[in-house]
């Protein structure tokens, strides 16, 4: 039988990473001691979802999600938290970018009193329009977020679950968990590790992709007035069926 309040919990949102998946699973059970992992499959085309719950019959402590569709990976990463159980939550990428093996290192800077720890690259980005980007992303999310200056952001972060027990379900349906955060606790760190290189074709947001997403940020997290008209209507995601069920 599963524990009732896992210590640890991780979050992986999943979407078309057949290939990836049974091997990110079985390296954070033998990183971490009996974590519970939530898998949110985010509208797979295809095998995950299959895969997810093989896994889920073999390994006591792993949950699926399933969304009703393709919602994106902030949505699925919010799914999964707010069901989770743990005293702390980990959220990391499915695709093994992230090293299982990193966490630790972020669990003993929480302990050190953060809420929130956020893993990102120990290196910089060589990429002049990947450098642009970041600059402008620090700069919308300083303005809009009041995020503390020097604090990097990514989507490899362990959080204390007292935090998310103050997270709601937005009512609108873009979603940015890092501004979510931000508006419940300033308790947050970043701690350089090594990341490996994305498997997919291309890692992280494209230019185009991330001036949508800061232009998202601003609608829906800015306090301009007007801005309230262009927020995106509609439940940030849908859970359609959780297994095993029980």
């Amino acid at each position: 039988m599963e524990p009732v309040n896992p210590a640890l919990s991780v979050v992986l949102p999943v979407h078309n990473e057949e290939n990836h998946l049974e091997e990110a699973v079985s390296r954070i059970i033998v990183a971490l001691d009996e974590p519970e992992v939530i898998l949110v499959d985010d509208g797979s085309l295809d095998h995950s979802f299959t895969l997810m719950k093989s896994l889920a019959d073999r390994y006591l402590g792993v949950r699926v999600l399933r969304l009703d569709g393709n919602y994106g990976q902030q949505n699925a990463t919010l799914a999964g938290l707010l069901y989770a159980r743990g005293g702390w939550v980990c959220t990391m990428d499915a695709d093994l970018q992230h090293p299982p093996e990193a966490l630790p290192v972020l669990l003993a800077a929480a302990a050190e009193g953060a809420d929130v720890v956020y893993g990102v690259s120990a290196g910089l980005s060589r990429k002049p329009l990947r450098r642009l980007g970041s600059g402008l992303r620090d700069l919308v999310f300083r303005a809009i977020l009041k995020k503390p200056a020097g604090l990097r952001l990514s989507s490899f972060r362990v959080i204390r679950g007292e935090v998310i027990h103050k997270l709601r379900i937005p009512k609108f349906a873009f979603v940015y968990v890092s501004a979510e955060l931000l508006t419940v606790t300033r308790r947050i760190v970043s701690v350089p590790v090594y990341m490996n290189p994305s498997p997919h074709k291309t890692g992280g947001y494209s230019f185009g992709a991330l001036a949508r997403l800061l232009v998202n940020v601003v609608i829906h997290y800015g306090a301009l007035p007007g801005l309230k008209k262009h927020r995106l209507p509609g439940p940030p995601y849908r859970i359609s069926e959780v297994y095993p069920c029980a």
